[in-house]
């Protein structure tokens, strides 16, 4: 691990003419659907739960309303390491690569690829290594649905102190994944609401028609909106802009409530 003190995974993506979703241990972390030229990067610390073997998955997609992959589209994919004790990002350890190869031959509607990559962090956190596995979703949907409505309750209101404590596991295994010490996390609850309410960004009605997607090996479930939107999903209706707070739950086992973990 090159001794790097507080190993630091990102994820690195180039892309043209196509659309792409990222997943990291089965957790959506990525996803591009507006088909043009695309370079960045994103960090992925807070869904490695501990060092060892960890899952990567990807899927190349056509443009928007049409049904195979174009001859010229590609996708390159790195994930690297730096040390954040230090900053230094010229000292990168690549664990990961990726890049589509000739679609010219034959014609394909989507690429979908199943890999691994080796991650050697300082700390360990819980997530939903010890929640309940379940693939029948009619079992938990009422529940699940009324406790998104509590979710979409509280940042209604704003009510930050009570939004804050179902956000607690989230916020704090975060802080940790992404070394960081001495986080006031409520006061920055409290100034992205104060920062919506400045910008004008209001919160859509909760949703008549949802839909539930289950990730993390059927251990974490998400409630969206028919137009995979998730349920907090503020627009400003000025500007068009949109601010998004999508929020994963899970729940333990020989527990009877939800929580949100990630």
């Amino acid at each position: 691990m090159k001794n790097f003190i507080n190993p630091y995974y990102l994820v690195d993506f180039n892309s043209s003419i196509c659309n792409f979703k990222i997943y990291i241990n089965d957790i959506p972390v990525f996803s591009h659907s507006g088909g043009g030229i695309i370079s960045s990067h994103y960090p992925i610390n807070h869904f490695i739960l501990e060092s060892g073997e960890q899952k990567i998955k990807l899927k190349i997609l056509p443009l928007k309303g049409e049904t195979i992959l174009k001859d010229d589209a590609f996708l390159k994919i790195k994930v690297h390491a730096y040390d954040d004790y230090t900053n230094n990002y010229e000292n990168l350890l690549e664990v990961f690569n990726f890049e589509t190869p000739n679609l010219s031959n034959p014609k394909l509607p989507l690429i979908e690829i199943d890999a691994n990559f080796i991650a050697d962090i300082p700390y360990k956190v819980s997530g939903w290594k010890n929640s309940i596995f379940l693939d029948d979703v009619d079992k938990i949907k009422n529940e699940l649905i009324s406790f998104y409505e509590e979710i979409y309750e509280l940042a209604k209101t704003q009510n930050s102190i009570a939004f804050y404590k179902l956000l607690k596991t989230r916020l704090d295994e975060i802080d940790v994944a992404m070394y960081m010490r001495n986080e006031d996390n409520l006061t920055e609850l409290k100034n992205m609401f104060d920062n919506l309410n400045k910008e004008n960004f209001l919160l859509e009605d909760f949703p008549k028609l949802s839909e539930i997607e289950i990730y993390g090996e059927n251990r974490i479930f998400n409630l969206i909106r028919s137009d995979k939107n998730p349920i907090l999903h503020y627009v400003n209706k000025i500007t068009n802009e949109e601010f998004n707070l999508p929020l994963f739950v899970h729940r333990k086992v020989n527990s009877s409530n939800f929580e949100i973990i990630r």
